[in-house]
């Protein structure tokens, strides 16, 4: 498999120019032959919205705009990160969110676990954590979505084996902050420079 990791500089709350550009690197992507395209965290909305996410008109404008993103990319599996209402029935109203979206429409949906709060980082106070790694079927393997220090823990290559059925997964990170590609038998985590793309290809798991 082939994965375009496309980081790009969103603008906070910018939708109609984020949008753009991540049509333009899903093109480029679909363009070098890559079977899936990972964009960051909050990709779709900028990071970090802070305070507009306790607005019900920015979390219900981030859902739109994902449906409508769904309707313009090409025909790329793409893994996006956006704002959407965690449904929590107690406790906070956003969710920091990952989407998958394939064939035209949402195939997975995942919700960041760990929300650091510390340093920079106050993502605790404005978003609830999510409680379950998701798991979709994605061209012969199973792929799960992990965000950011969720993805670099060391806890996430456990709780997959704990609650992935075998052959192991693969777990594409969204990631914040610049990394080198990490591997390990279960895990694929990545992330690239500010707007550029670079494709990694897997041959076994």
């Amino acid at each position: 498999m082939k994965i375009a990791l496309a980081q790009i500089n969103s603008t906070v709350g910018d939708f109609a120019g984020n949008i753009d550009r991540i049509v333009k690197f899903a093109r480029r992507a679909q363009e070098r032959g890559a079977d899936l395209v990972v964009f960051p965290e909050l990709a779709l909305c900028g990071y970090p919205p802070r305070d507009l996410v306790e607005r019900p008109g920015f979390i219900r404008k981030s859902e739109a705009e994902l449906e409508r993103l769904a309707g313009l990319l090409p025909p790329i599996a793409t893994l996006v990160g956006y704002v959407r209402r965690s449904n929590a029935v107690q406790g906070k109203a956003a969710a920091d969110a990952a989407a998958l979206i394939k064939d035209g429409r949402v195939a997975l949906d995942y919700t960041k676990i760990l929300l650091p709060f510390y340093d920079v980082f106050d993502e605790s106070r404005y978003f609830e954590p999510g409680q379950a790694i998701g798991l979709q079927a994605f061209n012969g393997f199973k792929m799960s979505g992990t965000t950011s220090i969720s993805g670099r823990s060391n806890s996430t290559p456990e709780i997959l084996s704990r609650r992935v059925f075998a052959p192991g997964p693969i777990c594409c990170s969204i990631l914040l902050l610049r990394r080198t590609v990490q591997r390990n038998s279960n895990c694929v985590m990545t992330c690239s420079r500010p707007s550029r793309i670079r494709a990694t290809s897997r041959s076994s798991m």
